[in-house]
């Protein structure tokens, strides 16, 4: 999963200035009931954005691997800003 998602973090350095935000954040497993978990966070500038990133070869290789192989759980969750400091 981390060679996937570091080869899509790579390819939106490169190719997609309307990605703002694409990180992983790593649970700690002492802490999680020794579960490996991995938290994608992700920003996009609008939705035109969103649809580019999901159709980039390294990001479509990601998605197919994680239902094909069954590499992790996943839950999608959309939101915006609501309060915090920036």
């Amino acid at each position: 999963f981390l060679d996937l998602f570091n080869a899509c973090r790579e390819y939106v350095k490169a190719n997609e200035p309307s990605v703002y935000r694409y990180e992983i954040h790593e649970g700690i497993p002492e802490l999680n009931d020794g579960k490996q978990q991995f938290i994608v966070l992700e920003g996009y500038e609008n939705r035109e954005a969103l649809d580019a990133h999901r159709e980039a070869p390294p990001v479509a290789l990601l998605l197919e691997a994680l239902v094909k192989e069954d590499l992790a759980e996943t839950q999608r969750i959309m939101t915006k800003p609501s309060t915090g400091i920036r």
